[in-house]
């Protein structure tokens, strides 16, 4: 790896979930000057890290904001490389975006529901709790497919669903 390379890390908790990144370039100069973003990762390059942001014009003394979003499909470590360049003063610097995904601390309070000996036709309720141990709030559904049995009959109901 470069020693002039520049990391950019996120942290996401959960897949497809969107994940933002920005900063500043300030341009120093007596002139204006014209800066591209490039992606480098060539054939292998997916949708999971996309930058808003390729390029645009920075007039002297004023600054520009780079974005990077990170949206993981997979807990799988990504890397992806990327080129901050200014053409005209023969600048380039090279960019790794580094996304690790960790799996929510979202539980059921319940490792297993036990309905005991029932009859054909009558019913039994049994309640369960998800907990959610993380700082943000998640959606949570349910299937419907996989609460019926060989059947279209559903023989579980989820509520709320």
């Amino acid at each position: 790896l470069d020693q002039a390379t520049r990391v950019i890390e996120f942290s996401s908790c959960g897949v497809n979930v969107l994940n933002t990144r920005s900063f500043n370039i300030l341009n120093p100069t007596a002139e204006s000057w014209k800066f591209a973003i490039i992606n480098e990762d060539g054939e292998k390059s997916g949708s999971e890290v996309q930058c808003k942001t390729m390029g645009g014009l920075v007039s002297h003394g004023k600054k520009a904001t780079i974005t990077f979003e990170f949206t993981p499909t997979s807990l799988d470590l990504l890397e992806s490389f990327w080129r901050f360049t200014i053409p005209s003063l023969g600048l380039n610097v090279p960019l790794l975006v580094v996304g690790q995904t960790k799996e929510p601390r979202v539980v059921i309070d319940k490792s297993q529901i036990n309905f005991k000996s029932l009859l054909l036709k009558k019913h039994a309720v049994e309640r369960c709790h998800i907990i959610n141990n993380e700082d943000t709030a998640f959606a949570v559904a349910f299937d419907e497919k996989c609460l019926t049995a060989h059947s279209s009959t559903a023989v579980l109901q989820v509520q709320p669903l």
